[in-house]
């Protein structure tokens, strides 16, 4: 399994704009064919609906912290986006320490679940 963010805002009735971030990279490839036709497929779906930007970069040099790195990609697009940007390649940031960074995130994460219980 892995974990992309994909954020969709509707612009108008029946239009929507995409914006996806693979912390793999903007390959689309994965080591599994069936991972590899999900992605192909997701993607030809979003161009149906809408104009789609792929923000992808290569982020990640494991195997676990996908959905970690989902999170906080989803995050930054929400924040450029509510700045009155638009996102485009290049606006993913890059984790100089992962370990501190994952666990900041962790922390801020748990924060949050707090205040909605």
């Amino acid at each position: 399994m892995h974990w992309i963010a994909v954020l969709m805002i509707r612009q108008e009735s029946s239009v929507w704009r995409s914006y996806v971030a693979d912390s793999l990279g903007p390959t689309w490839y994965y080591p599994y064919e069936n991972a590899t036709l999900a992605m192909q497929e997701l993607l030809e779906y979003l161009a149906s609906i809408g104009s789609m930007v792929d923000v992808s970069e290569k982020q990640q040099n494991d195997e676990w912290n996908c959905g970690m790195y989902a999170e906080r990609n989803l995050r930054t697009l929400i924040a450029c986006l509510n700045e009155g940007g638009e996102p485009g390649f290049g606006i993913l940031p890059h984790a100089a320490n992962e370990a501190s960074f994952f666990w900041s995130l962790r922390q801020q994460s748990a924060f949050e679940m707090k205040k909605l219980l």
